[in-house]
């Protein structure tokens, strides 16, 4: 392991996060950037003491690596991807299950209260008698609100009759007797 050194921060520019070093051995300043400054309780300013290793860049020159402000508490971080995996654990996957569950349930739920207000008719088979005694389907029809408001949108008297009485906005009973399409000769 390389020897500590330490040195007086002479120069700081805390906008592009780095400055320079006057050795207390004497020589050349050295280079430091911010991020040599592991775990800082804060960020440097001049005529901060700096603890630091010496390390040759790239470019031949001296940089400060592995530096401490000295005086300033040392801050142990997580490392910034520690947390993510974190309650990715049995009981996390529970809660992602649980919440897929009631997001399903939802979704299903109100699909299906949702679908006969988007259906015109849905048409249900209930048994009859017929005069013989043996037992019939006959088609019952079921009519849903689906925002058609005049006689002319409608299919048959019953039809409009359904909607009159169950769907608000309607246009198809002008004197409101509750008997819709009055005028209509269609029916």
């Amino acid at each position: 392991m390389d020897a500590m050194l330490k040195g007086k921060l002479q120069r700081w520019n805390d906008d592009k996060g780095y400055g320079f070093l006057e050795p207390e051995q004497g020589g050349e300043q050295v280079f430091i950037h911010i991020s040599a400054l592991k775990n800082k309780g804060r960020r440097p300013v001049i005529g901060d003491t700096i603890w630091y290793q010496l390390e040759i860049g790239r470019d031949g020159k001296a940089k400060a690596a592995s530096a401490s402000i000295i005086g300033v508490p040392v801050v142990r971080r997580r490392a910034a991807y520690a947390g993510r995996n974190k309650g990715r654990g049995f009981f996390s996957k529970m809660k992602l299950l649980v919440i897929v569950v009631a997001v399903g349930w939802f979704a299903y739920y109100g699909i299906t209260e949702k679908l006969p207000s988007v259906i015109d008719i849905n048409t249900q088979h209930t048994p009859a008698t017929s005069d013989n005694g043996f037992e019939l389907e006959v088609e019952a029809k079921t009519y849903q609100c689906d925002g058609r408001v005049h006689c002319s949108q409608m299919t048959s008297r019953e039809e409009a009759e359904y909607f009159v009485q169950h769907c608000p906005g309607t246009m198809m009973d002008g004197d409101d007797d509750g008997v819709p399409c009055e005028n209509d000769s269609r029916w």
